[in-house]
């Protein structure tokens, strides 16, 4: 366990910079940064997380969550970041995300399901 948070902390702070620069807030719990979404019904929380499979696994993943039915606009976007990725490679696929999500949200927000 402590061998995956020394390897995932320097990656989750480089995701949670970029996110910040696409709008999010960074978040210090199990939840790496966070954006709110207004909706039909109100206020939609995005949080994202940065999980770590272990050693069988070559990637980290990059996933949003949403409460209520907003999940399903988010659900088939995990977003994957190689161990051993450059900062460059790191920060590209935050940024992948971001705009990602931010397009999903808008999505299910125009197909009312938000």
């Amino acid at each position: 366990m402590l061998k995956t948070l020394q390897y995932l902390s320097p990656v989750s702070a480089l995701v949670a910079s970029r996110l910040e620069a696409h709008g999010w807030k960074r978040e210090s719990g199990s939840a790496i940064a966070s954006k709110s979404y207004e909706t039909d019904s109100g206020k939609q929380q995005v949080h994202v997380y940065l999980s770590d499979w272990g050693n069988q696994s070559r990637s980290f993943m990059l996933t949003g969550d949403v409460g209520r039915e907003g999940r399903k606009a988010l659900a088939p976007m995990p977003t994957l970041i190689p161990k051993g990725a450059s900062p460059e490679v790191i920060q590209s696929a935050a940024s992948r995300f971001a705009v990602l999500t931010d397009a999903a949200m808008a999505n299910a927000l125009a197909m009312g399901l938000a």
